[in-house]
């Protein structure tokens, strides 16, 4: 930067004592330092949830832990994330998060609004994302999902369904998680609400889901063991890929196997990875500066 010159204006801040100082920090002091203001600056995450009683709720039964019946692929959890930056007025974009809760297969759509029209939509585009047929849908009390067009997609499809007590975010762990590892990391807490930004929040889940499904292994809770000061910890399987437990799974015919392996060894990376960055570079291009003004207003 001093070789360039490129402090722009804070360079009047740019003393010796300064300089001797940012020399002597380590990458993790000045991430601790920033962190506050790197904080205030994005929008923090927002809950667009709102429960209502209606018919579906007495027709869709809840479900607290996962049957013994379930304990294979097909269970797909899902939730939407709201993409509103500092406030929840206005239209803006939402991303349907869906994933299987037994191999972690995980496919992200982004819809205009909530609407079911536009969730039906996007069901029909995730159904065809899993490489086996999903039979089983959990979600949480939203309108987005409690409503006649949804139920009605489901009845057709023959798909189980069920729900999450009101209130209880940690009946849907599975996807839960996901909007914070995915959705949140991928797409940061910008305010998306144009068409161009719809279109390139979809061209990036096409690139981040292909990514970790097949290359990034993740390890599943199996149950507790105690240790010798008499404390129960929690124990894990070994780490694996999505695509790996699904093939473990044997739920796959021949012709299918062979089709996830051939896209395995097909799919480049370093070249997937970089068109991640290239997307995720045009969407803080596109909302960052618009996000960050609207909170004072949001304020």
């Amino acid at each position: 930067m001093e070789r360039f010159a490129s402090f722009g204006p804070e360079a009047r801040r740019y003393t010796p004592h300064v300089r001797e100082q940012l020399l002597a920090m380590s990458p993790a002091t000045i991430d601790r330092i920033l962190k506050p203001t790197k904080a205030a600056m994005d929008p923090v995450g927002q809950s667009s949830t709102k429960s209502r009683t209606t018919r579906l709720t007495e027709l869709i039964p809840l479900m607290t832990r996962v049957p013994a019946l379930d304990q294979q692929p097909g269970l797909i959890a899902v939730d939407t994330v709201a993409h509103c930056g500092h406030t929840l007025k206005g239209e803006h974009a939402f991303t349907l998060t869906a994933t299987d809760i037994f191999t972690g297969w995980t496919v992200n759509r982004t819809i205009k609004n909530k609407a079911s029209k536009w969730i039906v939509e996007a069901f029909d585009h995730i159904s065809n994302q899993f490489p086996y047929p999903i039979d089983h849908l959990h979600s949480d009390n939203g309108s987005e999902f409690l409503n006649e067009g949804l139920y009605q997609w489901t009845q057709h499809h023959g798909l189980v369904r069920s729900r999450s007590r009101p209130n209880h975010s940690n009946d849907n762990p599975w996807a839960e998680q996901k909007n914070a590892d995915v959705v949140r990391r991928s797409a940061f807490r910008y305010r998306y609400d144009t068409t161009a930004e719809l279109e390139l929040l979809n061209e990036l889940w096409e690139a981040v889901n292909l990514r970790k499904n097949l290359f990034l292994p993740t390890k599943k809770a199996v149950g507790y063991r105690r240790t010798t000061s008499g404390r129960y910890v929690r124990t894990y399987d070994a780490p694996r890929t999505p695509a790996q437990r699904v093939l473990d799974t044997g739920i796959l015919l021949p012709p299918e196997r062979a089709a996830l392996r051939r896209l395995y060894e097909t799919v480049d990376l370093a070249s997937l990875t970089r068109r991640i960055g290239e997307v995720q570079a045009q969407l803080i291009r596109c909302a960052a500066a618009k996000s960050r003004s609207q909170a004072s207003g949001a304020a």
